[in-house]
C-alpha cells in the first residue's frame, strides 16, 4: 500500500538564515520518517545533510520558494524524484547526483518499503552566482538557460565524480563541533562548488581563467589570511577570517587552492592539530581544557580528530606528565 503525504511551508527552514536549523517528520502509522540538518556557509550559501527511511512505500510532495542553483549528492540508497515544473522523473542511485537552476521547486520523492537514503543539498542564491562566478551578466543568462533546458541528462553524469563524492561523505561524517565544524563545511562546500563551476564553464566553452579573477590587492588579502592563520591561535572561520582581510569567502577558498595548493579549512585545521600537540607536550592543561582552546566543545570529538590527524591518541603525548586528564 502506498502512503502519500505533502510537507508544506518549508520556505522558512529552506532560506532562513539561520545555522543548526532541524527538520525532523515522523509519518503516521510508523510508515517512515525524514530528517534534515541545515547549515549556512554564507548569507547566500545553504548547506543540508538529510536522510529518510520508509517502512512502507513512500510518496512524498514537498515544495518551497528559493532562485538560485541547487547540487544533491546521493550517499546512500536511491531516490526516485519528480520535477513538476519539466515533468521529469529520474532515480538517482548511490553516489549520483543532479544540479539544477531553480525559480520555484515542487519536487515528489518516491522511496519504496525498508528503502533508505541519504545525502547532502547545496543551495547556491543567484547573488552569490552574480557576485563571484561570472564577468557578465548576459554570459551568466546563457548559462542559466542552459541549465533550465537541459538540466539532468547533460548535467547530472558530470557531477558523479570521486572527488565531489567523497567531499560530500566527508561533510556528511564531518567529526567536528563548534566553530572548527563551521570551517570545515565551509571548505568542503566551496571545493565542491569551485569543482562544479570549473567543469560546467568548460563545458560552455568559457575560458578557465575567467571563472574568477584575483586581482593584485585580493592576493595581498590572501597572503594576511595565511599569515594569521599560520602566527596567531583564534583559529577564525572563514567568514571572519575573510572579513579581517576583506576579500569574499569563495576567493578566499579559491584563492589559497591557486596560491598555496591547499584550502584555508585545512591550513586552520592543520595549525589546530599542532597547536594542541605542542600543548599536550609542554603545558600542564588538560586534554579537555586543550579541546577547548582549540574550539572542541567535546573532548572526545577533539580525541577523535586528533587521533585521525596524528594517528596516536592524545593521552599518548602525555606519558610524561604528572596529569592525564
Amino acid at each position: 500500500m502506498l502512503c502519500n503525504y505533502s510537507v508544506n511551508n518549508l520556505n522558512e527552514f529552506i532560506c532562513s538564515k539561520v545555522s543548526d536549523k532541524h527538520f525532523n517528520l515522523c509519518f503516521p502509522h510508523q510508515a517512515g520518517s525524514m530528517n534534515c540538518e541545515k547549515a549556512v556557509i554564507n548569507d547566500n550559501i545553504f548547506l543540508f545533510k538529510s536522510d529518510a527511511k520508509a517502512n512502507k512505500d513512500l510518496y512524498v510532495q514537498s515544495s518551497y520558494e528559493v532562485k538560485g542553483l541547487i547540487i544533491n549528492i546521493i550517499l546512500d540508497g536511491s531516490i526516485s524524484h519528480k520535477d513538476n515544473q519539466s515533468n521529469k522523473t529520474e532515480v538517482f542511485n548511490k553516489n549520483s547526483a543532479y544540479i539544477k537552476y531553480i525559480n520555484s521547486c515542487e519536487s515528489n520523492i518516491f522511496l519504496e518499503k525498508k528503502q533508505s537514503s541519504k545525502g547532502i543539498g547545496i543551495i547556491i542564491r543567484d547573488d552569490f552566482l552574480h557576485e563571484n562566478l561570472f564577468s557578465s551578466y548576459n554570459k551568466y543568462e546563457s548559462i542559466q538557460n542552459n541549465y533550465e533546458q537541459n538540466i539532468v541528462t547533460n548535467i547530472q553524469n558530470t557531477l558523479n565524480d570521486t572527488k565531489n563524492i567523497n567531499l560530500a561523505s566527508d561533510i556528511y561524517n564531518s567529526p567536528f563541533n563548534g566553530k572548527l565544524n563551521t570551517v570545515y563545511l565551509q571548505s568542503k562546500v566551496y571545493e565542491i562548488i569551485y569543482n562544479k563551476f570549473d567543469t560546467i564553464l568548460n563545458q560552455n566553452n568559457l575560458k578557465k581563467n575567467e571563472l574568477v579573477k584575483l586581482t593584485q590587492e585580493d592576493i595581498q588579502a590572501l597572503h594576511k589570511a595565511r599569515d594569521i592563520i599560520l602566527t596567531t591561535c583564534n583559529f577564525p572561520d572563514l567568514s571572519t577570517l575573510a572579513k579581517q582581510v576583506t576579500i569574499n569567502e569563495f576567493k578566499l577558498k579559491y584563492g589559497f587552492n591557486k596560491l598555496f595548493n591547499t584550502s584555508p579549512g585545512s591550513m586552520i585545521l592543520e595549525q589546530k592539530m599542532f597547536h594542541a600537540k605542542e600543548l599536550l607536550l609542554k603545558s600542564e592543561f588538560s586534554i579537555k581544557e586543550i579541546s577547548e582552546f582549540v574550539g572542541y566543545k567535546h573532548q572526545q570529538s577533539f580525541s577523535s580528530a586528533f587521533l585521525k590527524f596524528f594517528g596516536k591518541r592524545p593521552k599518548d603525548l602525555m606519558t610524561t606528565r604528572k596529569y592525564y586528564y
